[in-house]
């Protein structure tokens, strides 16, 4: 009778060490990066920017730079007035 043979995945050959690295923690690593790159993409810009909102941020802008901060939210949320809004909270600060 013969011994029955593993032929349906591939062995990583090397030491347990090398088993892990290739098989856990280079996978787990690559998730993580893609986890990192989605989440601090461009894309998501917009929501970061709503903090800039708060009025200890809104002393250390121009009011050019907030203006384009505001328009960058405006054009993601489409909120009715929030331009004026939030151009008059600068003006009071």
């Amino acid at each position: 009778m013969a011994i029955p043979r593993q032929v349906h995945r591939v062995n990583v050959g090397g030491t347990s060490e090398d088993y892990y690295r290739r098989k856990i923690y280079i996978p787990y690593m690559d998730s993580l990066i893609q986890s990192l790159g989605s989440r601090f993409s461009e894309s998501n810009m917009p929501e970061c920017m709503l903090y800039q909102l708060h009025p200890n941020h809104i002393k250390n802008f121009d009011r050019s730079d907030y203006k384009d901060t505001v328009r960058t939210i405006d054009e993601f949320y489409q909120i009715d007035n929030f331009e004026q809004d939030a151009m008059s909270w600068f003006d009071m600060n």
